[in-house]
Formats: C-alpha cells, structure tokens, sequence
C-alpha cells in the first residue's frame, strides 16, 4: 500500500511540476508562424516567456508586488510582457493574467 501511495504522489508531483501555455503568432511581414510559451514553475513566480524555443525574457516580481513587466529581442523584434496577479474569488481562478506584446503589437495572452 505505501509503494502505490508514494507512486502515485510522484506523478501527482510530477504532473504539476511546471504550468506552461503556447500560442502561435505571425508577425507582421512575414509568412511564418511563431509559437510562443510561456512558463511559470509552481514554488516560484518566475514567467518566462520563449519564442520559437528561445527564452527571451523571464522575470520574478518584487516582494509585495502584484505586476510587472520583462522585455527582450527575437530576431531584431521587441518582445515584452505585462502580467498582473489575481487573486480570484475565495483563491478560485487565482494566477497571473500574462499579456506578450510583439513590436507593440498584442501577440497573445496567458493564464498561469
């Protein structure tokens, strides 16, 4: 009984180790897609933001902060993003709304 006890808490921790979303983008001037991911790990507020399976920004909010913003370059393109926590109602829906921009341009949004 302990031996499927501690298997099934493992997947259940494994399972749930990292929160990540993706969304496909094509910017201006070009034909090809774009897929953006954004990755939040569980003990940490720490968003990364990748494009095409590159990190071009990542960050951590201060103490006591409830948002904040990271920039980075992609192949000669601004992307910068914007996230704010929410605490929901009674911690149901409680996360990070997470906006990316592209050149100023809204390219996609999270819920992490």
């Amino acid at each position: 009984m302990n031996k499927n006890l501690l298997a099934i808490c493992g997947l259940v921790l494994l399972a749930g180790c990292t929160a990540s979303q993706f969304s496909l983008y094509t910017p201006e001037n070009s034909g090809k897609k774009w897929n953006i991911t954004a990755t939040k790990p569980p003990l940490s507020n720490k968003i990364s933001i990748a494009v095409n399976d590159s990190v071009v920004a990542a960050e951590s909010p201060g103490l006591f902060t409830y948002s904040f913003e990271a920039r980075g370059m992609y192949q000669g393109h601004v992307v910068r993003f914007y996230a704010v926590h929410s605490d929901g109602f009674l911690r149901i829906g409680e996360g990070w709304e997470t906006t990316v921009f592209i050149d100023n341009e809204m390219a996609a949004r999270f819920r992490l």
